[in-house]
């Protein structure tokens, strides 16, 4: 057992991580409010391939854009560098500064989601390189590795009527079998849920959330079916947190009018 420091460095540490924890969260917060972005640094490990993408039509919209940076710039300290952020690094721009110092410049404020320290950094791009082809703009894809995605299906379920609560039932097994179609693996706990119900195994998001959230884990995407109802959907709300939290990339599968589905990354927008 560990002996607590009698300089009370302990509880200064932990008062430090939870003020910085929070000063984090109330930037993310504003960001949203402001831009109507989510601001959720990601773990590039997580996401199975990005597609490069257009830059946004207009340059205020590239706060929450994911972007490659190439070539990225390197600090000096005392003659070595001790810079974490890799070449290639796969960031998310936190801000877009005009007028940077006495230079004048535009400069992009991104975050780099380290995998080994398990903690974001901060790096600043002269807005410049995007016209250099030194950035590249990214979007979450599906289709570019050719690798097959696991999907968990959230979608909207309980209801006080026995007969809507049958049919989100067969809608999210209708979209879990066209995700399966279109060549992905696929977790939907209401299309095993429900008959669990039928058969007498009851209860509301609370009863389910154990389960729920560690089927949320075991897969590599979370997709939320956009079907009546879900966005009043205390379950699907409390699964997009998690997966925010825990760096997994959020998808909408829209319905169609000709009976398919619109498969689409929800990486910048809070939408829910």
């Amino acid at each position: 057992m560990e002996t607590p420091s009698p300089y009370g460095h302990d509880e200064h540490m932990e008062k430090y991580r939870a003020d910085r924890e929070a000063r984090e969260q109330a930037e993310r917060d504003r960001l949203a409010a402001a831009l109507g972005k989510d601001w959720n640094p990601v773990r590039p490990a997580d996401v199975r391939a990005w597609e490069v993408v257009e830059p946004p039509r207009f340059k205020k919209d590239y706060v929450g854009s994911f972007v490659r940076v190439l070539d990225v710039p390197r600090h000096q300290y005392g003659g070595n560098a001790h810079d974490a952020v890799p070449d290639n690094a796969v960031m998310q721009i936190r801000t877009r500064v005009t007028g940077y110092s006495s230079s004048g410049k535009v400069v992009l404020n991104c975050d780099w989601h380290c995998p080994c320290c398990g903690r974001s950094h901060e790096k600043i791009i002269d807005e410049s390189a995007i016209a250099e082809g030194k950035v590249h703009f990214l979007s979450p894809g599906v289709e570019s590795s050719g690798l097959r995605v696991a999907f968990y299906l959230a979608a909207p379920y309980t209801h006080d009527d026995p007969a809507i609560r049958q049919q989100r039932w067969l809608d999210a097994t209708r979209a879990a079998v066209w995700l399966r179609q279109q060549g992905h693996m696929v977790l939907s706990p209401i299309s095993m849920g429900h008959p669990m119900a039928v058969m007498g195994v009851d209860g509301d998001w609370q009863a389910w959330q154990d389960t729920c959230l560690a089927m949320l884990e075991a897969c590599a995407s979370m997709a939320i079916l956009q079907t009546p109802g879900w966005e009043q959907s205390v379950g699907i709300a409390k699964e997009a947190d998690h997966a925010h939290k825990i760096g997994m990339p959020l998808w909408r599968l829209a319905p169609t009018d000709d009976g398919q589905y619109r498969l689409e990354a929800a990486g910048k927008a809070r939408w829910w």
